[in-house]
């Protein structure tokens, strides 16, 4: 009889309290704040076109811009299904090679005011970016978010990939003001922000005999780009001292050494 009782008084403040919080009516009230049936679905934007019906479940992970409200949506360049099969590309498999799948554009999310953005409209495979490098490239770079983008069908094939140029491109940090700073028709190798400095350093190919390619039959050099008061790139070395280094480099190492075939 004893047991009994306890467990009768030790269960009733704890009823007691489980009935306050289901008749809180501010419990209840977030709760119906989440009911997907309040959502506003427009089913009009539905198409028998499963890719286009599942756009965002090939959103890759989304990235916080420093010092900003903005929140970037890449949309992957290789679309897949909910169960990880690929439906559809919108580029050529070889647009993956060496760097991942890339990017066919981003969504900018103002996470204060609820808009949204696309960062271009154009045909572009983004093929990588550069946020939040700050501590890597200094102040500069921090105002800015860079692109390795191609935009031009170069060999006129038809497809968007690997021959095709890749362009330096930048934006601001909202994703605005979208704009190629390396110079057209020619391919960007490299390229680098120094710390303490307001400008970008590039090696670039120019197709130099016209063949529709980037290979070693095309010279490379180094452009300085710089960004105020316009952005224009002139050459790293002037002629001298480019045929210096062509000359020393012929002079000691172009030669093949004695026995070598």
């Amino acid at each position: 009889m004893k047991s009994s009782s306890w467990m009768f008084y030790f269960f009733i403040p704890v009823l007691v309290m489980l009935a306050a919080g289901c008749s809180n009516p501010d419990k209840q009230q977030n709760i119906a704040a989440i009911d997907s049936t309040q959502w506003n679905i427009d089913t009009s934007l539905l198409t028998s076109d499963s890719l286009v019906n599942g756009i965002f479940e090939n959103t890759y992970n989304t990235v916080d811009i420093d010092s900003s409200d903005y929140v970037i949506f890449p949309l992957a360049a290789a679309l897949f299904d909910r169960n990880g099969e690929e439906e559809g590309v919108f580029f050529s498999k070889s647009s993956y090679k060496d760097g991942g799948n890339g990017y066919w554009n981003f969504v900018f999310y103002n996470t204060a005011n609820r808009e949204a953005h696309l960062l271009d409209t154009s045909k572009i495979l983004i093929r990588n970016f550069y946020v939040n490098d700050s501590e890597k490239m200094g102040a500069f770079a921090a105002r800015y978010i860079f692109y390795e983008v191609a935009v031009k069908d170069f060999n006129g094939n038809g497809i968007l990939d690997y021959r095709d140029p890749v362009y330096l491109y930048c934006s601001d940090l909202e994703g605005k003001n979208f704009r190629r700073v390396s110079p057209e028709n020619c391919h960007l190798v490299n390229w680098t922000v120094p710390k303490k400095s307001s400008i970008v350093l590039a090696q670039i190919v120019a197709d130099g005999n016209r063949d529709r390619k980037f290979d070693n039959k095309d010279l490379d050099s180094w452009i300085r780009i710089d960004f105020d008061p316009v952005i224009q790139s002139t050459p790293v070395f002037n002629s001298a001292i480019e045929e210096k280094i062509k000359t020393l480099f012929k002079k000691h190492y172009s030669k093949k050494p004695d026995g070598a075939e």
